[in-house]
This record gives C-alpha cells, structure tokens and sequence, in this order.
C-alpha cells in the first residue's frame, strides 16, 4: 500500500501490504486492511485502518492500530532507495557498491539507508 512517499510494508516477507487482503496479528487476529496512515515525525510509527475479517464494510467496524501490531511497517519510498529495496528483495547479490553510493548522494533518509545496509550485509531479504 502507498501513501504519498510511504509504503507499508510485511515485516516478515518484505511484500507490499494490499488493501482489502487479510493480515494477522501475532495472537492470530484476523484483520482487513483498509487503508492507513504514514508517520508524521520520527519517532512514529505510523497507523494502519482495519476491520475484523467477516464484520461489515461500515465506519462503526473499522479500527485503528500502529502498523506494528499487524506485523507492518512504513518505509520512505524514493527513487534510488526505492529500486534499492526492490533489488535487495530480489536478489541480494544485485545490490552494488554504486547502488549504495548513490543513495548516500541523494540524501535518503538515514533510518531508510540503515535498513537497506543491513539488509545488504546480513543477506536479510
């Protein structure tokens, strides 16, 4: 799901979250997504909207709760950093030097740059 710059991604895959699919929590709580909202300073962690599977599409089920709670996560998406995050998903052996340098010289955010070294380090995609 996309929200201006954002993303939201699943934690444990690293996949686009999809309105309308169905997520869990950890305790097993089955959950639409409806829609959500990026964080709005740093140390937030954004908001997700959902509904519990099988009630009605009506204002009076929807819920909010933080993205973590579904197991979900906001990421800035720009440019270089974006195809960053889209080529270490896919094969972390495409993940180049240059690649990283670029988005040291684009200015990408520095909680956004840590995840993708990491990611490009451990081999965690």
């Amino acid at each position: 799901m996309k929200s201006g710059n954002w993303v939201l991604m699943v934690e444990a895959t690293s996949e686009l979250a999809i309105e309308g699919e169905v997520y869990s929590t950890r305790d097993g709580e089955r959950y639409v997504l409806e829609g959500g909202a990026p964080p709005h300073k740093l140390s937030s962690t954004g908001f997700v909207y959902v509904r519990v599977e099988g009630a009605p599409n009506t204002p009076d089920y929807s819920m909010r709760y933080y993205a973590g709670v579904l197991g979900m996560k906001w990421l800035r998406s720009t440019g270089i950093a974006a195809k960053a995050r889209q080529v270490c998903i896919a094969d972390i052996n495409e993940m180049t030097e240059d690649l990283l340098l670029d988005l040291l010289r684009e200015s990408v955010d520095i909680e956004e740059l840590r995840e993708l070294v990491i990611c490009k380090l451990l081999g965690d995609g």
